[in-house]
């Protein structure tokens, strides 16, 4: 069976910023060809990794009867905006987000 899957970009440092907004046709596609083409922006500052989630879940909640799933490409040092695993746990748990994280250094 083919899974329709929905997928947001959202940069996040001191503020959020959405790269790819999830309505779009074919986001995860976007997503990847965005990362590809260096096309997405770093953003100096702090990193709010719970702030970034709390955006993409929100964006993933209004796209309904996708199978949804966020990227978290991180390097590991969240340091502003709490703990992102408690709120991550709930995006999996209640929303049925699947979280596939990426590390790098």
């Amino acid at each position: 069976a083919v899974v329709s899957t929905q997928s947001t970009g959202v940069s996040y440092s001191t503020r959020d910023h959405v790269e790819v907004d999830p309505c779009c046709e074919n986001s995860f596609c976007r997503v990847v060809d965005r990362f590809n083409e260096r096309r997405l922006q770093y953003r100096a500052g702090s990193t709010n990794t719970n702030g970034g989630l709390k955006v993409a879940r929100q964006m993933l909640q209004a796209a309904a009867s996708y199978k949804k799933v966020a990227l978290l490409i991180t390097d590991g040092r969240s340091n502003t905006g709490g703990s992102p695993i408690n709120f991550a746990r709930q995006m999996m748990d209640q929303d049925g987000i699947d979280i596939v994280a990426l590390g790098v250094t």
